[in-house]
C-alpha cells in the first residue's frame, strides 16, 4: 500500500535517508506526535534493512495501548489500522473502534468477520453499507459460526432486495490509496509505498461544505422539493452512500424510502440528531424497520421522550410497547389508558399497569 506523507515525515523513513536516522526512528526516539510517530513505525516495517524493519515492528506491536485506543478513533490511516488490528500486542482492545472507523479497509473488515466473536460478528453485521459493497465481508460473516442464524437469514434477505447496491462506484466517491495528511500532502510532501497489500483501498464519500446562511420557509420548501427529485432519481447504492453524509432535508425524505437498507444506513448517519429519531418514533407514517432499528439502540432508549413516542406509535410492536410502558410515569401511563390513538391492546395494558401500581401502594 503507498501512505502519503509530510516533508517532516519522509526524512526518517525515505530510502535515501542514512540508516542511523531511520534506526532512530525505527527505535521511537525522535520528538514527533503520537500520529506521526506511528505512522513512520509503520512505514518502517516494510524497510529494507534488516535491523530497522525488526526494530520498528517491535516498537509498533508495544506501542501505547492508550494512545493507540485514542487514535484508531480519529483520522487515521487505513494501512495502520490494517497492521494494528493484526499485529498489535493489545489488538482485542482495538476492534471497536477499528470497527467503527470509516477509514478502516474493508479487508481489515472481512477478516474482522471472519473472528470467533459473537460480539465483532454481530457489530459488525449492523454496518449494511459496507457489507453490501463487499462480497468478503458477507462471505466472511456468512461463514462465521457466531453469527445467529437469524441476523444471517436477516443479511441474505437484504441483500436479496438490494441488488442495485452492488453496482460499481459511482461520481458520489473517490477512491483514495491511505488518506491524505492534514496539509493536502502538497509541496515537500512525498509517498511512499510499503508493499503491504493487507489494506487495499478504501472508497471516501465526498461532499461539498457549505456556508451555513438563514433561508426563507419558501427556500426551505424549494431546496426539500429538490432534494426529493434527486434522490428519486437516485438507486440503492448511491441513496446508502448520500445517507452517511446527508443534509437533515435529504434524511427526512431517505427515512422514507422503501428499501429497508437505505432507511437503515439514515438511521445510523453519524449526522442524524435526537430530535430527528424523536420525530421518527412520533411518526405513524415511519416505517417498521425505523422503528426496530430505534427501540435495538440503548442510547436512543434511555431518552424518556423517545419511549414515549414509541408507546404511542401504533407502528411500534405491541409487545415492544409493552415492555416500554413499564418504564413510563403514572401521569403517561393514565394518558395512554384513555387514549383513542392506540390499540386496546395498549390502552388495556397500561390499565392494568395502573392497578398494579395503586395495588402495591
Amino acid at each position: 500500500m503507498r501512505v502519503k506523507i509530510t516533508k517532516d515525515i519522509a526524512k526518517f523513513v525515505s530510502p535515501q535517508s542514512p540508516r542511523n536516522v531511520r534506526l532512530m526512528a525505527a527505535n521511537g526516539a525522535i520528538p514527533l506526535p503520537p500520529a506521526d510517530l506511528i505512522k513512520i513505525l509503520y512505514i518502517l516495517c516494510f524497510d529494507r534493512d534488516t535491523e530497522v524493519k525488526k526494530r520498528a515492528q517491535g516498537n509498533f506491536k508495544e506501542f501505547s495501548t492508550d494512545i493507540i485506543v485514542e487514535l484508531i478513533n480519529k483520522d487515521i490511516e487505513p494501512g495502520v489500522i490494517d497492521f494494528l488490528v493484526r499485529y498489535h500486542k493489545d489488538r482485542n482492545k482495538l476492534i471497536k473502534g477499528a470497527i467503527l472507523n470509516k477509514n478502516t479497509p474493508d479487508d481489515t473488515i472481512a477478516y474482522l468477520a471472519r473472528a470467533k466473536s459473537t460480539a465483532i460478528a454481530e457489530m459488525i453485521s449492523q454496518n449494511h453499507e459496507r457489507i453490501f459493497r463487499s462480497d468478503k465481508i458477507f462471505n466472511a460473516l456468512m461463514g462465521n459460526p457466531m453469527l445467529s442464524v437469524a441476523t444471517k437469514e436477516r443479511l441474505r434477505e437484504l441483500r436479496d432486495r438490494s441488488e442495485a447496491a452492488f453496482g460499481q462506484s459511482d461520481d458520489s466517491e473517490v477512491v483514495v490509496m491511505g488518506v491524505v495528511d492534514s496539509d493536502g500532502g502538497g509541496a515537500g510532501g512525498a509517498e511512499v509505498g510499503t508493499g503491504y497489500g493487507g489494506a487495499g483501498r478504501v472508497a471516501v464519500p465526498v461532499s461539498s461544505a457549505g456556508v451555513d446562511k438563514a433561508k426563507t420557509s419558501s427556500e426551505e420548501e424549494e431546496e426539500t422539493g429538490n432534494a426529493a427529485k434527486r434522490i428519486m432519481k437516485m438507486n440503492v447504492s448511491q441513496k446508502i452512500k448520500l445517507a452517511t453524509i446527508a443534509e437533515k432535508e435529504e434524511r427526512t425524505i431517505l427515512l422514507r424510502d422503501s428499501s429497508k437498507i437505505v432507511v437503515a444506513a439514515t438511521i445510523k448517519s453519524p449526522k442524524i440528531t435526537e430530535e430527528e429519531i424523536l420525530n421518527v418514533a412520533k411518526s405513524k407514517q415511519a416505517s417498521d424497520e425505523a422503528i426496530r432499528l430505534i427501540t435495538l439502540n440503548k442510547e436512543w432508549m434511555k431518552t424518556y421522550s423517545i419511549k414515549l413516542a414509541l408507546v404511542n406509535n401504533p407502528k411500534t410492536p405491541p409487545s415492544v410497547a409493552m415492555r416500554l410502558m413499564n418504564t413510563l410515569s403514572k401521569k403517561d401511563i393514565r394518558d395512554i389508558s384513555n387514549s383513542r390513538n392506540v390499540s386496546s391492546l395498549i390502552s388495556n395494558n397500561a390499565k392494568k399497569i395502573l392497578y398494579a401500581r395503586e395495588k402495591r401502594s
